[in-house]
């Protein structure tokens, strides 16, 4: 079964709610994919690396029919979901028309023509061209120069937190040391040359837009030969799988974070409580928690 976190910050308090589903099973990593991700900072960083490095490029082309697959609306699977203004529309490919191939990470920020990052499905995206072409380069933030994912939104869409997630697994798996890659970094304030994003606001987002259930089935399906045998990449998003490593790598401090449990945050940050965990028949009283 599942378990799933979400994490909200407040203050330096981290506040975690936790639910689960057997479900979302089918969606979880093998359980020894992390083994070897023990650090945190850069030494974290380069052991997510080398999990995630290596993978089976796909050519660029190939993404006018993975992403029908991979961005499928899963309430009529004719249809696609797009990025930004998550409208549902025509999957199949009619020359950019409907829709085109967004790079989240632009080619004018450090992402090659060619290569692994051209064309890794991580982080291209189905598009409303019109969109595309206003998001332009610009990078992910709020105010002057930069592109709210959640700017031009339906109603309940908001793209934010798997935007930031994007931009991490980028920082990660381009580092500089495959072929024809550059090392792809993330900074607070405007970027610079092979750089992206407001780092801070990314943190932001990823806290507050945790996880959800089509971006648990779009990482399944990159990384799955089985669900996905024609266009798989056999690499995973860590930052899906394990929200907490973000904060481990980038996080201003190593940890300067406080678990508590309750309606509100406590003055000195700290609570407890004892949970009862029993079996339960159906339809009997739930166990008591004091």
């Amino acid at each position: 079964m599942r378990t799933l976190r979400s994490f909200s910050i407040v203050g330096c308090a981290l506040a975690v709610g936790i639910a689960t589903s057997a479900a979302l099973a089918q969606y979880d990593p093998p359980a020894s994919y992390y083994n070897s991700a023990t650090g945190t900072g850069l030494t974290l960083k380069s052991q997510i690396h080398n999990i995630i490095d290596d993978h089976t490029i796909r050519d660029y082309d190939d993404a006018r029919i993975a992403l029908q697959l991979l961005d499928k609306d899963p309430n009529n699977p004719t249809r696609i979901l797009l990025i930004y203004n998550g409208a549902s529309v025509l999957g199949a490919w009619d020359n950019g028309t409907t829709w085109d191939r967004e790079h989240q990470w632009p080619r004018s920020l450090g992402v090659g023509t060619s290569g692994p990052d051209n064309s890794d499905l991580f982080q291209l995206r189905p598009c409303n061209p019109s969109i595309n072409g206003s998001r332009g380069n610009s990078p992910y933030g709020i105010g002057g120069g930069y592109w709210d994912p959640a700017a031009l939104a339906l109603p309940g869409v908001n793209d934010r937190g798997d935007c930031s997630r994007t931009c991490f697994y980028i920082a990660v798996r381009y580092d500089g040391s495959d072929t024809n890659t550059v090392d792809l970094e993330l900074v607070n304030g405007l970027p610079g040359a092979n750089q992206m994003c407001d780092l801070a606001k990314m943190l932001e987002w990823h806290f507050s837009e945790p996880v959800n259930n089509i971006e648990l089935r779009r990482n399944h399906l990159v990384w799955s030969s089985v669900d996905n045998p024609s266009y798989f990449q056999g690499n995973r998003n860590p930052f899906i799988d394990r929200p907490e490593f973000v904060w481990a790598i980038w996080g201003p401090t190593p940890n300067d974070s406080t678990l508590y449990f309750g309606g509100s945050v406590p003055s000195d940050g700290a609570s407890s409580t004892n949970l009862v965990i029993q079996s339960l028949v159906n339809g009997s009283p739930a166990p008591s928690i004091v």
